[in-house]
């Protein structure tokens, strides 16, 4: 039974919640005092330019899934399931964009359901 007293079952000690969380704090206290504010010059050069030619490449192959109607397919087969509700399409959108991030990066998976979800076609089939 709890008596508010705070030791381990043994009766030394403090209980290992405890113990954890006051590591916890300790670190983020730690934490917070090394922290600098970054200058706008430290930041532009720490940025991962390498992944820059990924990421137009991913707006590339959106707007081409576009130009050819892919994504007014998959918006119609997205909004065909959730019968007008809204949690619904949540649900159907959350659990296919976490689908594909898990198949291919979060960076294009989350280009791609952008336009998706910015379809009139999904607006239409998800409230027919």
């Amino acid at each position: 039974s709890f008596d508010g007293s705070d030791t381990g079952s043994d009766g030394g000690g403090p209980k290992p919640s405890t113990a954890a969380g006051a590591a916890a704090a300790a670190g983020a206290a730690g934490l917070l005092q090394e922290r600098r504010t970054p200058s706008f010059g430290r930041v532009l050069r720490a940025l991962p330019y390498e992944v820059v030619p990924f990421v137009l490449g991913m707006f590339v192959l959106v707007e081409g899934l576009n130009a050819t109607a892919w994504v007014d397919r998959l918006a119609g087969w997205l909004g065909s399931g959730v019968g007008g509700s809204t949690w619904a399409a949540l649900f159907g959108v959350g659990s296919f964009s976490v689908l594909l991030a898990n198949l291919a990066n979060n960076q294009p998976m989350t280009i791609l359901m952008t336009r998706v979800c910015m379809s009139p076609v999904f607006a239409q089939a998800a409230t027919a």
